[in-house]
């Protein structure tokens, strides 16, 4: 059986070209009856949630692919068939006839448009009222289709559909933040889930460009299936269910149970991982991909690993040193293939394929340091990386300048920073003082980081436009991580020199950067100053 998601689209393509011609101030400037105007804006209001509803129903349509397309015995196809099949034939006639009658809409648009306002009006409430008629069978058919899953261990999908599943996902949850109704828990959760998406599609891309052979691909993608089923499947009862509160409560469960089965603490999601990274791939860049696309696939990639780091922090591991190296080295990576891609294109095969074992390295180091994974030898391989990425800025240094340009802050970083002021309050209440370490310097340390990620987070519009701010930027996240090093010491009691000098020429380095940025603030506040004298003294 065969269902396609084109009808979805064509009424979304159809509509768009209709209300494309509502001019809302030619309508107003032809002085129009006030209730055209008015329903004019009620039929765009309720176009946007229509747009929404019918990404989702488009990802039903592709969800169905995978349920017959999924290998089983012949009596639980004909089960399935008669629970499921009445229902996305139906679903599907339902949405084909709104395609139809969008078509015909968009037809008519040589007559004068404004008069076709109570069509448009009506479709956009019938399209509405026969997604809603199916709302329950939304439900039976999720359960059924993860039912399906939870008894098969390959992907019903190619690697290219399962692509097109998590795009038309990704659009969902994107389109399901932006509207007033999600806030709260749900809203982060749902952030979060967004980011592990883009995680999973981005590790598939990376391992086909690698060259990784389609069989050993087969777990990460039976993984990323079944992952991307719940999340559709949480999507619908986010949208569709968003009034009833034992919903809302069922829904913030699942995703977070959802979050950790992606996580690479989780042991399978961990194996499969480690299982692609570890798989020998073919050498050389595929003849088929520009660096464009290249410079995009690993970008992609440096950011979900980026990603996950943050979550190395927040699971409270003791291997700073090493996220550190990899933080730096991942970011000047990032900077290369996101920011600066005119000089990206600049670099030889060798220097590109030099950068994706280096980033494919950084990987296999991220995911064995999540609790649980520990492999021997991690130190070593912390080593290799940091003598690579050395090497590759080495090379790079007559193309790239000492200092990148990054745009900032990031969610990411700013997060790392509300980490690390939390512990900061809980070493303040939890270490016994010394003379090498006094309440008053934790205290200051605290204040001094709270200012600086206030400021920065507030004028980050101004400081974009400057470099020497981003400069001090990256200086502060390099100092919270080193930070964060030495309180994680502190609070597992070691109150040594050792511990509390660095913690002190920490304290002065921010003390330092805080002082540069009150520079640039008065030196900011000077320029405005000028301006406004100027713009005054010009006024007759």
């Amino acid at each position: 059986m065969a269902f396609s998601s084109t009808c979805v689209d064509s009424i979304l393509l159809n509509l768009e070209i209709f209300f494309a011609k509502m001019d809302v101030q030619e309508l107003l400037d032809n002085n129009a009856e006030i209730d055209a105007f008015d329903q004019l804006l009620e039929i765009e209001d309720n176009l946007e949630v229509l747009k929404l509803e019918l990404r989702l129903v488009r990802t039903i349509f592709i969800c169905a692919r995978i349920l017959w397309s999924n290998p089983e015995p012949a009596e639980k196809i004909i089960d399935r068939e008669v629970r499921l099949g009445s229902f996305l034939f139906s679903l599907q006639d339902s949405v084909q006839k709104n395609a139809m009658e969008s078509h015909s809409l968009s037809l008519r648009l040589e007559e004068d448009a404004f008069s076709l306002l109570s069509d448009a009006f009506k479709l956009v409430q019938d399209c509405q009222n026969n997604i809603y008629s199916f709302k329950q069978d939304f439900d039976k058919f999720y359960i059924t289709l993860l039912g399906c899953l939870s008894q098969s261990s390959s992907a019903a999908l190619r690697d290219h559909e399962l692509m097109e599943f998590m795009d038309s996902l990704l659009e969902n949850l994107v389109n399901i933040l932006l509207q007033d109704d999600c806030y709260g828990d749900v809203q982060l959760l749902i952030h979060a889930l967004q980011e592990k998406i883009k995680f999973l599609k981005s590790f598939i891309v990376f391992a086909i460009y690698r060259g990784v052979e389609e069989r050993q691909l087969a777990d990460v993608l039976a993984h990323s299936q079944v992952v991307a089923v719940n999340a559709a499947y949480l999507s619908c009862l986010c949208w569709f269910d968003k009034a009833e509160e034992e919903v809302h409560d069922k829904v913030k469960l699942k995703i977070s149970d959802l979050l950790d089965g992606i996580k690479p603490i989780d042991p399978r999601a961990h194996e499969i991982y480690i299982q692609v990274l570890t798989a020998p791939g073919l050498s050389g860049s595929p003849p088929t991909l520009n660096l464009v696309t290249i410079s995009s696939v690993l970008g992609d990639f440096i950011d979900s690993l980026l990603g996950n780091i943050w979550d190395l922090l927040h699971c409270g591991r003791s291997f700073m040193v090493s996220m550190k190296i990899l933080y730096e080295g991942l970011r000047f990576l990032r900077t290369i293939l996101k920011n600066q891609q005119v000089k990206f294109d600049e670099l030889d095969e060798q220097m590109i394929d030099l950068i994706v074992v280096v980033v494919n390295e950084a990987g296999i180091i991220i995911c064995s340091l999540f609790p649980n994974h520990i492999a021997k030898g991690m130190d070593l391989a912390v080593t290799e990386f940091l003598e690579k990425i050395t090497l590759v800025k080495a090379d790079l240094a007559p193309i790239y300048p000492r200092t990148s340009i990054f745009s900032f802050p990031s969610t990411r970083e700013l997060d790392f920073i509300d980490l690390l002021l939390e512990n900061l309050k809980g070493l303040a209440n939890n270490i016994v003082y010394s003379v090498s370490l006094t309440k008053d310097r934790v205290q200051e340390v605290e204040e001094d980081l709270e200012f600086l990620k206030s400021r920065f987070e507030n004028v980050a519009k101004y400081y974009n436009q400057h470099e020497k701010p981003q400069v001090l930027w990256s200086s502060i996240i390099e100092v919270t991580i080193r930070a964060e090093f030495v309180i994680h010491s502190l609070r597992g009691g070691d109150l040594s020199d050792s511990c509390c000098i660095p913690f002190n020429t920490i304290a002065e380095d921010i003390k330092l950067i805080k002082a540069e940025v009150l520079e640039i603030d008065d030196q900011e506040q000077g320029f405005i100053s000028k301006k406004a004298v100027k713009i005054s003294s010009s006024v007759p």
